[in-house]
């Protein structure tokens, strides 16, 4: 299945690309290792296709946050001005799938929580 970007989701990280370079440069000036990011352009379309593609191209050994937007459609979140709806149980479905778990076995991905670092060694089965 081809995926139909919208103009908005390829030109808006292409106009913030001089500012990550930026960031980054200082960063590594400052011997603080940047996390690669990947997933921006996939917002709403996120698809087992895209994010097997995505995962087989991470750099060994680096250090990645990928963008998504799971969630459930519960009251609140109809309440709050987004087009991200149906994409947020379709992306719960993706990323608690069994084949989206082999994956990242098979492609040695160690999933961790932004807010515990990587010093906590943390199991696939308790990845969040």
């Amino acid at each position: 299945m081809q995926v139909e970007y919208t103009g908005r989701q390829t030109e808006v990280p292409a106009a913030m690309l001089p500012w990550a370079s930026r960031d980054y440069r200082t960063a590594s000036r400052q011997a603080v290792r940047a996390p690669e990011f990947v997933g921006r352009i996939h917002t709403g379309v996120l698809s087992a296709a895209s994010f097997d593609g995505v995962a087989r191209r991470l750099r060994p050994f680096a250090i990645t946050e990928l963008m998504v937007h799971p969630g459930y459609v519960d009251d609140a979140l109809l309440r709050t001005n987004t087009r991200l709806l149906s994409s947020r149980a379709e992306e719960v479905q993706l990323l608690c799938a069994p084949e989206t778990r082999d994956l990242l076995v098979s492609e040695q991905i160690q999933l961790t929580r932004h807010d515990l670092g990587l010093s906590v060694p943390r199991r696939l089965r308790h990845a969040s």
